[in-house]
């Protein structure tokens, strides 16, 4: 091998380490589809249409209005329920983990209603209130 082609692919090889995890990080939650939706000036709701439910069910919010994304489900029984994404237990970070959010600190982890079903965590998720208006799903903030 001549040193400009070890060169080339040690330069392909050292862009690839860098580019893959940027691009890996960019979907949060591992699959769950991440959105972002801002409340309009003076109003406390975010609404999201229940479109977004049309290939899962469950989707992560963004919000300035908020410091935590939102994680939003539709439950078993078709009603909706939207979750500050922040374990109960130390404040940790959650992530999608097989239809539940697991925290990266303590391993608590949360069923779809926000539960704790195991770990240190024993007080259920922050939930916003969410009403279903035509096609609109409407998280009140505050």
């Amino acid at each position: 091998m001549q040193r400009r082609d070890f060169l080339l692919h040690g330069c392909q090889a050292c862009a690839a380490m860098i580019v893959l995890p940027a691009i890996a990080s960019m979907e949060s939650c591992s699959g769950v589809k991440s959105l972002s939706y801002d409340p309009p000036t003076g109003s406390s709701t975010i609404n999201v249409p229940v479109s977004v439910f049309a290939t899962g069910n469950s989707a992560v919010i963004v919000s300035k209005a908020v410091p935590d994304r939102i994680w939003l489900t539709k439950l078993g029984d078709g009603s909706y329920r939207a979750m500050q994404l922040r374990c109960t237990h130390k404040g940790g970070p959650l992530h999608e983990e097989a239809g539940a959010m697991v925290c990266e600190w303590h391993k608590s982890h949360f069923n779809n209603a926000g539960q704790p079903t195991s770990g240190p965590a024993k007080v259920a998720l922050m939930a916003y209130p969410v009403k279903v208006e035509g096609d609109q799903l409407l998280i009140e903030l505050g």
